[in-house]
């Protein structure tokens, strides 16, 4: 089984990099982003602590971002504040005149509490979102009631999308990114949040990237059973790279095949524990090495940085925001904590 290469460092070098990090972590947002080709599509995998916020720019012209979740408990020094979200968010967007989709996975804050940041003044173009629309609280509630004063398009709930919906393996239409096409592998499967969790797909061309929320073993069964044939090039550790309640588990990982595995994650819960980042690591390519941390489950201590890690494996908490971006055949990866990250042939 290929896994990473991990260097231990001495203190001395612990505290440069600490010291580098923190460097990194303090340069500017960025005033305008750069202007990706109308052929490629671009996913920011934000570092906002203990939760999960991606932002996804669409190939093609004349199209709507989508973005995936903003929520956050408990970020770090290292991590974005509410105000850098809505900066660097703000500084995507405006590269678009339509507004963006909002998907958002279930009703944990920390899928959600940043969303009324994220898009400041903006209205989105249309609302997906996992769970009971009850179970969201404020500013997710005050924002979605606002939206749907202004008229947008609210799906979600039992009644809009019963238990373990798929589109029966087709496209969603109203989800579609620009030229990519966007598939809902799965929702409100089970009777709890975290399996409720609305898991999309987007694919464009050779290229795919899953977004599983706070999926559980039964979430994963249940894409499984909707999408028999499945591989991705992306996806994210499912709640944030848990191990309890067969999040992550072997079956999923040899069904997912991903190239390239993004946990975002935080400090607070140890999130991802290294036993769940294992059973990713036969297929992932290879990549530039970079900072890792995984959280163990048996003595101390009870999260492990690891060094010039070699594979495609990244997480927030240690690699910064992660910038993927893909044409449909090539792969590429930026990390704001990380002087190199990116994949190698």
């Amino acid at each position: 089984m290929r896994g990473p290469i991990v260097q231990r460092p001495n203190p001395s070098v612990f505290v440069l990099l600490t010291l580098i990090c923190a460097c990194l972590a303090a340069a500017p947002i960025w005033a305008q982003p750069p202007q990706k080709a109308t052929n490629e599509i671009r996913i920011h995998f934000l570092n906002i602590g203990a939760g999960s916020c991606q932002i996804v720019e669409c190939p093609g012209t004349n199209v709507s971002p989508i973005i995936i979740d903003c929520g956050s408990v408990s970020p770090s020094t290292t991590d974005m504040t509410a105000a850098e979200i809505a900066t660097y968010a703000q500084a995507v967007l405006a590269l678009y005149t339509e507004d963006p989709i909002v998907i958002l996975s279930h009703p944990d804050i920390d899928h959600y509490n940043r969303i009324d940041d994220l898009m400041g003044a903006r209205n989105a173009k249309l609302i997906w979102f996992g769970g009971k629309r009850s179970n969201y609280k404020s500013p997710a509630k005050a924002w979605l009631d606002g939206q749907e004063a202004a008229s947008v398009p609210i799906t979600g709930g039992l009644t809009d999308l019963p238990s373990g919906f798929s589109n029966s393996g087709n496209p969603v239409p109203v989800l579609q990114c620009g030229d990519a096409n966007t598939f809902v592998l799965t929702v409100n499967t089970g009777f709890q949040k975290n399996p409720r969790s609305l898991v999309p797909r987007i694919q464009h061309g050779a290229f795919s990237a899953t977004f599983t929320g706070d999926a559980t073993g039964k979430t994963q069964e249940k894409i499984m059973e909707n999408f028999p044939s499945f591989e991705t090039t992306v996806l994210t550790g499912s709640h944030h790279g848990a191990s309890t309640v067969d999040s992550n588990h072997e079956n999923w990982a040899l069904f997912a095949m991903p190239e390239i595995t993004v946990f975002s994650s935080g400090t607070r819960f140890k999130h991802p524990k290294c036993s769940a980042v294992s059973v990713y690591h036969w297929n992932l390519a290879r990549a530039e090495p970079h900072g890792f941390s995984c959280g163990r489950e048996d003595s101390p201590p009870d999260y492990t940085p690891q060094f010039d890690v070699r594979v495609a494996e990244y997480v927030t908490e240690r690699d910064g925001r992660v910038v993927i971006t893909s044409d449909g055949t090539s792969t590429s990866v930026q990390c704001s904590l990380a002087a190199t990250c990116d994949l190698v042939p």
